[in-house]
């Protein structure tokens, strides 16, 4: 949803710039993936627990890099006009990055309540 509210916000926005559009909604896929896999090592554990065990983790260091490597690639070098894709400003990066991580991040909350309720049910046995 948040890939694609921004790929129709950016349309309303300005319905010439469909390739600015696109590309928005392409790295937020990405980047949001990337905060997914975080997110979703554990049900109770914190993403900065999560970040803490996973940081000596080759194969993520791997993931993480060849995603963001990826995104560099597809942006801005010669293939993004192949793809149909655009550069992005610094600006607009970190607008895709902050709603990658909105739209992922969210379940920290629900981690956070899930761990609240476990910590009272063993408090009250």
């Amino acid at each position: 949803m948040a890939s694609f509210g921004t790929y129709f916000w950016f349309i309303l926005k300005d319905p010439s710039n469909a390739v600015l559009a696109r590309t928005m909604g392409i790295v937020i896929i990405m980047i949001a993936n990337l905060f997914l896999v975080q997110v979703n090592s554990s049900d109770i554990t914190s993403i900065f627990a999560s970040l803490k065990k996973l940081f000596k983790d080759k194969v993520i260091w791997i993931i993480n890099v060849a995603t963001i490597a990826g995104i560099v690639i597809i942006l801005y070098t010669p293939l993004n006009t192949f793809l149909k894709l655009s550069p992005l400003t610094l600006g607009e990066l970190l607008i895709a990055f902050a709603i990658a991580a909105v739209s992922v991040l969210w379940y920290e909350a629900v981690k956070l309540i899930k761990r609240f309720k476990l910590k009272s049910n063993h408090m009250s046995k």
